[in-house]
């Protein structure tokens, strides 16, 4: 003789609402959002000074590679200038490179 024993799940099998309200789930779709974020990085690299967002990231690879200076003050500065959080990582990653 085989017995099952079932696994108490409140809200599910146990304990239901004679009423539930219908929950509102909201649907993401990644490639359309993945397809949004890409538009607008190519539309701030697009209008940005290219020279400036440059000079920027050069000096937190220089900070980075010396260890002189305010890496923070060179991001916010970069940001300022239209870079990327990824642009401004890699400008620090290049060093360990």
């Amino acid at each position: 003789m085989c017995v099952i024993l079932a696994e108490v799940i409140v809200g599910v099998n146990k304990y239901k609402l004679d009423n539930e309200a219908p929950v509102d789930v909201l649907m993401i779709d990644n490639n359309e959002v993945r397809k949004s974020q890409v538009a607008k990085l190519k539309e701030i690299r697009a209008t940005r000074d290219s020279k400036k967002a440059e000079e920027c990231l050069d000096i937190i690879t220089t900070i980075a590679k010396t260890g002189q200076g305010n890496v923070l003050e060179a991001a916010v500065n970069a940001a300022r200038a239209r870079c990327t959080v990824g642009e401004i990582s890699y400008a620090m990653e290049k060093v360990n490179a």
